[in-house]
């Protein structure tokens, strides 16, 4: 076995990348857990890299929850005046608003529905 560190050797890996952005993410990931791992006790590590990737994974679900909802603003808000901008008639994005007559015609046949006054 080789003396070298694991972060000698994830260096050594991306050298070998051909893409940058994989040679950063590979750092990125590798970095937090060597030094929970160095900080943490022997008889602690287990401990302290679960707690490192449940953080990390509560902070992906957090961060992509705002993406996404940022995301969607902007479509609802910004897709249909670039649509009419484009030359599409405006009667065409009618049928995809959530309260035209195409989008009610479903709702109609759940039992119990009352349509809004």
């Amino acid at each position: 076995m080789s003396d070298d560190s694991a972060f000698e050797r994830c260096l050594a890996r991306n050298a070998e990348s051909p893409c940058p952005v994989a040679r950063g993410i590979r750092l990125f990931e590798l970095g937090p857990g060597v030094v929970c791992e160095a900080a943490a006790d022997t008889d602690r590590i287990g401990v302290a890299t679960s707690s490192l990737t449940f953080f990390q994974q509560i902070g992906g679900t957090v961060g992509l929850t705002l993406a996404g909802t940022l995301l969607a603003d902007k479509i609802a808000t910004e897709l249909p005046a670039r649509i009419v901008q484009a030359g599409v008639p405006p009667a065409f994005l009618t049928g995809f608003s959530p309260d035209s007559a195409v989008a009610e015609a479903p709702r109609r046949q759940m039992p119990g529905y009352k349509p809004p006054t």
